[in-house]
């Protein structure tokens, strides 16, 4: 057991790894304008308001930019907007938009670790391919085949109103768990120590990355800040996520160990997410469940937005 936690927490860390109808638009438009109008723009048009309120859209948003482009900088405009918001327009926003995908949904899972981008998950792949064996490819690539059909599955699902988006959110923890134990498994420790310096050095960086959006301790901070979570509420969240991970850790040895398949592992784990969502549901207030919900949906939304353009740096 001691082993299988040695070689999961390393690689675990890696995968954590002109608007119209503006008032003083100078002034209120934040410096990663060319990542947020996007956003901005489509959430005016979407939630149908008016210039004063998107003027106040910015602002919040503006207030978030150092963060950018983690999701950490959708909280205060998450607060906002469960303040202001009507049910018509909280059902229009909690709907996920046409064309959602598994990096739009994995970008804001876990809003108080690193971001999880689409360019950062691609070149995280790329790295891996070339540091395998040609046996360790191919078995790679099965993994890969077997995420991307899943995927494909729970995107139809979504689309045609199958499943809800929180049951699909779900499965795609489940996966991202299960492709990370699967990777864990499948590399040597020299492997790993290749994967995290070439991670670290290498690895896409956003070409407007604000000065705390890698500060994990503020992330965590500004999440408290925006949920107003007391200090028992604090505390027991921490029980709860260090319970979550001691059932994470012996389920991935389970199935290190050829106990169990690929779907009962899922099946297993989306169980332990239900436990721990219970949980939840006795820990937040409804007020702290909406800014959650909202905070995911904003987060869907801007991984577009945020990661669209291809000019990454590196360094």
């Amino acid at each position: 057991m001691k082993r299988v936690i040695q070689i999961i927490l390393p690689l675990s860390i890696l995968f954590l790894i002109g608007c119209e109808g503006m008032l003083n638009k100078d002034h209120d438009r934040p410096s990663s304008a060319m990542d947020t109008e996007a956003l901005a723009k489509e959430l005016t048009s979407e939630l149908g308001l008016n210039g004063d309120q998107e003027n106040e859209l910015y602002s919040h948003i503006k207030r978030g930019e150092r963060f950018h482009p983690h999701p950490a900088s959708l909280w205060e405009l998450a607060v906002h907007l469960s303040e202001t918001l009507t049910e018509e327009q909280l059902e229009r926003l909690l709907t996920p938009p046409e064309g959602t995908g598994f990096h739009d949904m994995s970008y804001g899972l876990k809003p108080e670790e690193h971001e999880r981008s689409g360019p950062k998950d691609e070149f995280f792949i790329e790295i891996v391919r070339s540091l395998l064996t040609e046996e360790q490819l191919e078995i790679f690539e099965s993994y890969l085949d077997y995420r991307n059909e899943q995927v494909d599955i729970l995107k139809s699902n979504l689309d045609s109103g199958d499943m809800e988006l929180d049951i699909v959110m779900r499965e795609i923890k489940a996966l991202r768990s299960l492709f990370r134990v699967q990777l864990n498994g499948l590399l040597t420790d020299e492997q790993k120590e290749q994967l995290e310096l070439l991670m670290e050095d290498e690895r896409p960086r956003h070409p407007r990355k604000g000065p705390d959006s890698e500060s994990m301790e503020l992330v965590r901070e500004a999440m408290e800040e925006a949920l107003g979570l007391t200090d028992e509420q604090i505390t027991a969240l921490e029980e709860l996520k260090l319970e979550f991970e001691a059932s994470q850790e012996e389920l991935s040895a389970t199935y290190l160990s050829d106990q169990i398949t690929e779907e009962e592992f899922r099946v297993s784990f989306i169980e332990m997410l239900e436990v721990t969502r219970e949980a939840k549901d006795e820990i937040f207030t409804e007020e702290q469940h909406l800014i959650l919900r909202i905070h995911r949906a904003l987060s869907i939304r801007a991984h577009r937005h945020f990661f669209g353009h291809k000019r990454f740096g590196r360094g």
